[in-house]
């Protein structure tokens, strides 16, 4: 059995194999319930949900939004961000580690939000 030389991550909308996203590229990415003049290093490609950004964050920039946001934490023992309910109407959300690549490079990375949350566009 070999590995596939482009591994395909998860759609974060439908939670299942995607098919090739367009290119992914490095950004920057900020949301109005940041500090104004926060803004994390993301990859993201072409996609919007509902004209949001969908970012996905490498381990130390999702640990880093994490430090902002005290309902996310990683838990390593899932491989994955998890975000608790605030609210009785709300549902924990997890963003599973995924392998994306970047310029020809694997890099595992994470969709926190990506889907659900209103991201501003990356830049």
């Amino acid at each position: 059995m070999t590995e596939p030389t482009s591994p395909v991550p998860q759609d974060p909308l439908t939670r299942v194999p995607a098919t090739p996203f367009p290119d992914l590229r490095s950004a920057t990415v900020t949301a109005e319930w940041l500090d104004t003049d926060t803004k994390l290093p993301c990859y993201h490609d072409t996609r919007r949900w509902n004209g949001w950004g969908m970012p996905y964050f490498t381990l130390e920039a999702g640990k880093q939004l994490a430090s902002l946001m005290p309902n996310l934490q990683y838990v390593e023992a899932r491989d994955a961000f998890i975000h608790t309910a605030r609210e009785l109407d709300e549902e924990e959300l997890e963003f599973v580690g995924q392998v994306i690549v970047v310029n020809g490079q694997t890099i595992k990375a994470y969709p926190i939000g990506a889907g659900y949350w209103c991201w501003d566009a990356p830049e």
